[in-house]
């Protein structure tokens, strides 16, 4: 079934033009479905084609609006109109609107009466359009409604529509009256908002114990409010206080770290000043028995200032009358170089050491001497049978010179030559001792530069 989707009055000018039956379906929300259902059924549906149909909610305004014109007794119901003249042909409602067979005998007869018939009554329904029992009774409720309906709803009696009277002057003549009843349910809001104030002031100035109770309770809620605020402000305050606090106590912190960090500044500086530029150099002096001593000299002093201080040490070894200096680190004799070298040129500065030699020819002729001395007093009695047994058989051989081989002298060690000191083997000039301190080393003179070669990992020969 379809439905035409518009207001009622482009509904009915769409029925006056095209001259078809306007019919109205006023529903509510628990019969929709029902009814709904019962009008779209194949057989029933395709008879409404040549209808302008429209439906209405009861209790809208459109329903409403439309109830001014054609009182609505039951819901639901169904209204065929005239739409040349706008009278109600055929009305049915209630129950039977479930059955399709009723709905098709109501649309037959609204369609039997579209010619002229007679004029309609004060309800607007003919004799004829009632002749079911369901249309009398219609009819018989139309009319005790409309009596027991209270004179106050409409100002001034309306005229009956007479039969001649267009659709849209009743339209127009709804819209009215829907304006005047709205005016007259606003006026009696506003007399029941006065007389609802009234009873209220005349209470408020005739009981003064409710008035005192309302200004003692705005009174505790002022005070409520103000201990509220002071408490809010004093966690500000509190809160504020506590943030200064905190900025004071970061702020110590950072200045005490900027003073820790400038003054250790200030100290690598001084420090490395002092590096770059010393005025002492730190030198340590290590001795043959193992013994150590520092000594600070001034950076500009020449190296007869090592010497001079390692002749005026009172706990130097007596034996120890003749020495040499040398530094370890790049190894160099002091002695051999000018006295008027200075310890910066010496790489002495701002530290270093040298090592207290003794003097290499001192110690080896007294080494020399003892052993001289043990050879002879353990040769002395062979020699003595040698030549007591040579003289028994008459040898013709001589005698080894003991005196030259084992006598010692006492001026050996001044005629003892220091390169050939330093050989435990004279006649072969093989073996040469080096001394440092209390180490002695011994070297193979005959020795290739080539067997001090080695070898790393990869096969490779270095020096």
């Amino acid at each position: 079934m379809d439905w035409f989707e518009g207001s009622i009055t482009e509904a009915i000018g769409s029925a006056k033009s095209r001259q078809r039956l306007f019919v109205v379906v006023v529903f509510d929300g628990e019969s929709d479905e029902a009814l709904l259902a019962t009008l779209n059924a194949p057989d029933l549906a395709p008879s409404f084609q040549t209808c302008v149909c429209i439906r209405l909610k009861n209790g809208s305004p459109l329903a409403e609006q439309f109830a001014q014109i054609y009182p609505v007794v039951l819901v639901p119901s169904i209204f065929f109109i005239n739409s040349a003249n706008g009278m109600d042909l055929e009305v049915t409602g209630g129950v039977q609107l479930l059955q399709s067979q009723n709905i098709a005998q109501s649309l037959a007869k609204a369609q039997a009466r579209t010619s002229p018939s007679p004029p309609v009554t004060a309800a607007g329904v003919t004799a004829e359009s009632v002749a079911s029992p369901r249309g009398q009774r219609v009819m018989e409720a139309s009319q005790s409604l409309q009596n027991s309906a209270p004179r106050v709803e409409v100002a001034s009696p309306a005229p009956l529509p007479s039969p001649a009277e267009s659709l849209e002057a009743r339209v127009a003549r709804a819209k009215r009256l829907m304006a005047e009843r709205q005016g007259q349910k606003k006026e009696p809001d506003t007399e029941q908002k006065i007389q609802a104030e009234a009873p209220e002031s005349s209470e408020r100035g005739v009981n003064p114990a409710l008035e005192e109770a309302a200004a003692e309770r705005k009174r505790d809620m002022e005070e409520k409010k103000l201990a509220k605020e002071r408490v809010l402000r004093q966690i500000e305050q509190d809160r504020a206080e506590r943030a200064q606090k905190f900025q004071t106590q970061k702020r110590e912190e950072t200045e005490k770290k900027e003073r820790l960090s400038t003054m250790a500044r200030e100290a690598r500086e001084a420090e490395e000043m002092a590096k770059s530029h010393p005025s002492t150099a730190r030198v340590q002096f290590r001795y043959p028995d193992g013994r150590s001593r520092v000594q600070r000299l001034p950076v500009d002093s020449d190296i007869n200032s090592l010497f001079a201080t390692v002749a005026d040490d009172s706990e130097r070894s007596p034996a120890l009358k003749e020495f040499s200096l040398s530094t370890t680190f790049p190894s160099k004799c002091l002695d051999t170089l000018p006295r008027s070298t200075t310890l910066r040129e010496c790489n002495l500065v701002p530290s270093g050491t040298v090592l207290v030699l003794p003097k290499r020819g001192q110690a080896l002729s007294s080494r020399n001497t003892s052993v001289g001395l043990l050879s002879y007093l353990l040769l002395t009695p062979f020699t003595f049978l040698w030549g007591l047994i040579s003289s028994f058989w008459g040898g013709t051989g001589e005698a080894p010179n003991l005196s030259s081989l084992s006598r010692p002298s006492n001026n050996s060690h001044h005629t003892t030559n220091p390169t050939s000191s330093r050989q435990s083997d004279p006649a072969s000039g093989t073996t040469n001792v080096r001394r440092r301190g209390n180490v002695s080393r011994l070297a193979d003179l005959s020795d290739d530069d080539q067997d001090n070669k080695t070898w790393n990992g990869n096969s490779t020969q270095q020096m």
